[in-house]
């Protein structure tokens, strides 16, 4: 895993996931220009998906390139808010977006499904606050 410089990073940081041998395809069918972006010079795949290594050396893929939600100039991980508040009581699913925003180029959004009825959004971001 590489991060936006194309140098390896450390065990428990995100990075994204490039892969090269004989078991990868070799390009997109008739998209010669996606084929291009998709590999580097060296002949790694760049797949897109973001992980980081636990302390076991297991991968855990936190999202996609494409996913991830620059907010004031930090890299937001949908998937890892979202794991964090699916561990609330009562919630059944949850969805963490980008919109735009005129200050910090997008803000970040959640949306929740509860069997809670009274739960509220002051619950959520105190339950955020303490993780």
């Amino acid at each position: 895993m590489v991060n936006e410089e194309g140098h390896l990073v450390e065990h428990g940081k995100i990075g994204t996931i490039e892969l090269k041998g004989e078991n990868v395809f070799s390009g997109y069918w008739g998209m010669k220009e996606k084929t291009k972006e998709a590999f580097k010079k060296d002949g790694f795949f760049i797949t897109g998906d973001l992980a980081k290594r636990d302390e076991d050396g297991y991968l855990i893929i936190v999202g996609r390139d494409k996913d991830m939600i620059i907010s004031g100039g930090l890299n937001v991980y949908p998937k890892e808010i979202e794991d964090v508040i699916n561990e609330m009581p009562n919630i059944l699913e949850s969805a963490v977006v980008g919109i735009q925003h005129h200050d910090f180029g997008e803000a970040v959004i959640a949306v929740v499904v509860s069997s809670d009825k009274t739960l509220a959004e002051i619950k959520v971001l105190d339950f955020l606050k303490i993780r």
